[in-house]
Order: C-alpha cells, then structure tokens, then sequence
C-alpha cells in the first residue's frame, strides 16, 4: 500500500472537510445559476406561503443580511451539521453491527 493511501486512509475526515470548505468557498462563483423552481413558481404566479421559520432562510445567516460572507458561513454551518449527522450515523450503526451476533 502506497504511502499517500495510508496518509489518506488515517486522515479521511480532515480532507473531507478541507474539501468541504474549498467547495463552500467557491459557491458564490456560480450564484448566478437559475433554480428550475423559482422559474415555475415565476410562471404560475405562484404566492410564497411560508409554513415555519428557518434558522438561515435563503442560505444566510440572517444577522449578516445578503452578503457574500454571510451565504459563505451559511455553508460552512451546514457542511458541519451535515458532518456531524452523518459521523453520528455512521457511529449508531458500527455500534449496532458490533452488539449483533456473527
């Protein structure tokens, strides 16, 4: 086994999330992609009725206003709430496998 697979293989989750933040740092580049739903909602004349209240509406952080940092936090928050979901699955079902008989 290489060298660089094994540094890979002991460091997943910090590239991971070098990654992650590389990627959430470059989204503003392509924010001026269409969504398919704001076009059809465009076409119908359709009335935005909102159900509840999100914690970043329109992916901001509502304290910062529109601005681009604050779109950039927005992700950065939740690339580690997804993160953090996704370790603690994935821990509750190694626990699980471990506990059920071979």
């Amino acid at each position: 086994m290489s060298i660089l697979v094994k540094y890979i293989k002991s460091r997943w989750v910090l590239l991971s999330i070098v990654v992650m933040i590389i990627i959430v740092l470059i989204s503003p580049l392509f924010g001026y992609a269409y969504e398919p739903m704001d076009y059809v909602v465009e076409q119908f004349n359709a009335v935005e009725k909102q159900i509840y209240e999100a914690p970043m509406p329109d992916y901001i952080i509502p304290a910062l206003g529109e601005t681009a940092i604050s779109g950039i936090l927005a992700g950065i928050v939740g690339l580690f709430v997804t993160l953090f979901v996704c370790l603690a699955l994935g821990y509750v079902l190694r626990a699980r496998r471990a506990k059920e008989p071979s």
